[in-house]
Order: structure tokens, then C-alpha cells, then sequence
């Protein structure tokens, strides 16, 4: 684990400068604005930069929003359900989409 917010939790694989999967419980510091409303698994789309929530304060990992959207689109051409839409926030760009079983997971 590489860094712990207090609802989330970041691990990365040994040898590894960046996080790759941010584990989030809800937090109430989000409300309900999504993605931190809820509970999930975050992947990364290429390098992430570490940026603050100006809201909150936490510490996020984010890819940079040109992958994310391009990540985004392709997934969208492969017919893959998204629970929300992409969206963009002050630190950076997020979509959640659902797998087979209905699991939510966020791009970012």
C-alpha cells in the first residue's frame, strides 16, 4: 500500500513509482458526488499524476484526462456499459462502467 486517505487505500506493484488500483470505500466527505460516493476499484489509463480534491482535500491519483477520454471512447466502441458518463472534475476526468455482472469499476 502506498497511501491511505482514510476511506481509500492505494497499492501499487513492487518496482512501481505510481499507484495502479485505488481501492475507495464511501466517503463522507463526498456526499453523494460520485466517483468518492460510492464504493469501487479505480484503474488507471496510462501515467497519473497525484492531485488534491480542492473540495475535500484528499489525495487522488489521476491519469491524465486526454487518456481517460480516449480510454473512455474506445471502451464505448467495444459496447461497454457505463454507469456515468465522462465527467469532468477539477482534478482531471472520470467515467465508471459496469462489467458483466453489474460491478462498477472507475477509469480516471
Amino acid at each position: 500500500m502506498v497511501g491511505d486517505e482514510g476511506h481509500s487505500a492505494f497499492v501499487k506493484p513492487r518496482g512501481s513509482d505510481t499507484p495502479l488500483i485505488h481501492l475507495c470505500a464511501k466517503c463522507d466527505a463526498w456526499e453523494d458526488d460520485g466517483p468518492g460516493g460510492r464504493t469501487g476499484v479505480w484503474f488507471r489509463c496510462g501515467d497519473i499524476s497525484i492531485r488534491r480534491d480542492s473540495r475535500t482535500g484528499h489525495v487522488l491519483p489521476a491519469s491524465d484526462p486526454q487518456e481517460v477520454e480516449k480510454t473512455y471512447l474506445g471502451l464505448m466502441e467495444k459496447g461497454v456499459e457505463f454507469a456515468e458518463k465522462l465527467t469532468s472534475a477539477d482534478w482531471g476526468k472520470y467515467a465508471i462502467f459496469k462489467d458483466l455482472d453489474g460491478n462498477e469499476f472507475e477509469i480516471s
